[in-house]
């Protein structure tokens, strides 16, 4: 295992990650302009130094997933740790963790924390490690859409019934949206001025929007980023996880991922209303659908477009711009 950032510092390990690695040609450095430090071989640094202060001294990293977490495997250990970029705050980690818990005790399956290792700083740039139990995926199967609608539903209808101490925060993608466009207008210079402008336009058009849209189902707690990609395909069935994004608010938020994926990702309709019957609630035939789409392809760009470290990233964002431009619902995008 390589030096941790806590015996040598993190400065070090960084500079002697990225001179490797450049060298290997592993990691693609940020291309975005934006000077940023968050880069897979900077969030390796960072894990291995939260792993060392709680004791923990793995055999092997294996980055799984990297983007608004940086997801690793603690080859060695029952375990993975996902760090979260800076900028989280401790309560929603903790949040996370307590609702899991409690969930996995209901017998949904979701991912388990890693019992009795609490969440920790790493580094001084506000990144919060966690540690969650090592979940095997099976790379033969795949969760469908009518599994992953009935689950969700029994996650809604499961923390109907969650009383635990801390609250959620309101649901408010516009903000989260709002907040990645202010950093891309700083950092994204391979966006013009006209693209940014369209961003921001658009974004205000749907908050206004959104204040006339008439709710059908209860509100309630909702997952917030609930979509396919968060479930792992196991032997034994589906297992949620990533519940970064968890908030008070309408539970059709909730719905809304799957079926844009399902439209701008080429599975159709079909699949839609499949996932819409195992749920219990017809999306497409409810008149809000229209304006919870274009928040949810306004959020997905701009997700993209905070993560955009390589030219194949930066070159979906502009798709994504020129189809949103073009009133184009029928065109695809691409996961990249």
């Amino acid at each position: 295992m390589s030096p941790t950032p806590q015996a040598i510092g993190v400065g070090w390990a960084i500079d002697s990650f990225e001179r490797r690695n450049r060298l290997l040609g592993v990691w693609q450095t940020p291309t975005n302009g934006d000077g940023g430090d968050w880069t897979p071989v900077f969030a390796r640094a960072l894990a291995e130094g939260a792993s060392a202060s709680v004791a923990l001294d793995p055999s092997d990293y294996e980055l799984l997933r990297f983007g608004t977490n940086a997801v690793f495997r603690l080859r060695g250990t029952p375990w993975v740790l996902r760090l979260r970029r800076p900028g989280a705050e401790f309560v929603s980690i903790e949040r996370q963790l307590s609702l899991a818990a409690w969930l996995s005790k209901q017998n949904l399956a979701v991912n388990r924390p890693a019992a009795g290792i609490p969440p920790v700083a790493a580094g001084t740039q506000g990144a919060i490690a966690s540690f969650w139990e090592w979940v095997e995926n099976d790379p033969e199967e795949r969760v469908s859409v009518e599994e992953f609608g009935a689950m969700l539903r029994d996650f809604h209808s499961l923390t109907d019934g969650y009383v635990a101490g801390c609250e959620f925060p309101g649901w408010n993608a516009v903000l989260e949206i709002e907040q990645r466009l202010a950093q891309a207008t700083e950092g994204a210079s391979f966006l013009s001025s006209e693209e940014r402008d369209l961003l921001q336009r658009w974004t205000e058009e749907v908050k206004r929007d959104l204040a006339a849209v008439e709710w059908c189902l209860p509100r309630g707690v909702v997952h917030g980023d609930a979509h396919i990609g968060n479930v792992l395909a196991t032997k034994r069935g589906g297992v949620m996880i990533d519940l970064d994004a968890l908030a008070q608010g309408p539970r059709e938020w909730d719905l809304v991922p799957t079926a844009v994926s399902c439209l701008r990702f080429g599975q159709g309709l079909a699949q839609v209303a499949a996932f819409s019957d195992a749920y219990g609630f017809d999306l497409l035939a409810w008149a809000g659908w229209p304006t919870l789409r274009r928040v949810r392809e306004l959020y997905m760009t701009s997700w993209l477009l905070s993560v955009s470290t390589t030219l194949e990233r930066q070159a979906e964002v502009r798709h994504r711009i020129e189809t949103l431009r073009a009133d184009r619902e029928d065109v695809a995008w691409h996961a990249v």
